[in-house]
């Protein structure tokens, strides 16, 4: 294809010229800026871009960058006039933010076309970790562990409790029901259970 080259005003190798290519193959023709030897970045012509870099050292693809000391840095994600999704660096607190207006935000592993779905954020604010459709704030689907306390103002509740105990763990089944007690004005819940399902261990 046809195009322009700029060469800048140090005298030396290939690597001082500068190109920009017309690749047309019919009507499906790309704009492709080169610096140096390499193509920094295509524009497609149904409207897609695609940028390259040396990734061989640490080196960043893309970069946001403010005329503004103090001001935020914003990317938008629009369809048609229309924005959907935005992240934005606020610089009046520092946050990063990532704001999806329609909907909640999903967060996926795999490769090529395997992606799963590995956490979400809804919209009314509900996350699930190994749950595709939370209906609490915090649903986990799978082994929670903690390194630390766990604690709740409300009741913690389940089939099944395991708490440790002397290095091991004891198992306490869900019980039968409650017994509040009031004493002076303080009232005490205490659960019961019927024999069978009440669960003793010996720990030695």
């Amino acid at each position: 294809g046809t195009g322009l080259a700029i060469k800048n005003d140090t005298s030396g190798s290939n690597n001082n010229w500068s190109h920009i290519t017309n690749t047309a193959t019919s009507s499906a023709s790309n704009l492709v800026f080169t610096t140096g030897l390499a193509t920094a970045l295509t524009l497609a012509h149904s409207g897609k871009a695609t940028f390259a870099a040396d990734t061989s050292a640490t080196s960043e693809v893309l970069t946001l960058k403010g005329t503004h000391a103090t001001g935020d840095v914003s990317l938008y994600f629009n369809q048609t006039t229309t924005r959907r999704t935005y992240i934005n660096y606020e610089n009046s607190t520092g946050n990063f933010v990532f704001a999806s207006e329609y909907g909640g935000v999903k967060f996926m592993t795999g490769t090529n076309g395997t992606e799963t779905e590995k956490m979400v954020i809804q919209a009314d604010g509900d996350v699930g970790i190994g749950v595709t459709n939370p209906v609490n704030k915090l649903q986990v689907g799978g082994k929670i562990y903690s390194s630390t306390d766990i604690q709740a103002n409300a009741e913690l509740r389940g089939a099944t409790l395991r708490l440790p105990e002397g290095g091991n763990g004891s198992d306490i089944s869900e019980p039968v029901g409650f017994i509040d007690i009031n004493v002076n004005g303080t009232v005490y819940v205490i659960p019961y259970y019927t024999r069978d399902e009440y669960v003793t261990k010996t720990y030695t």
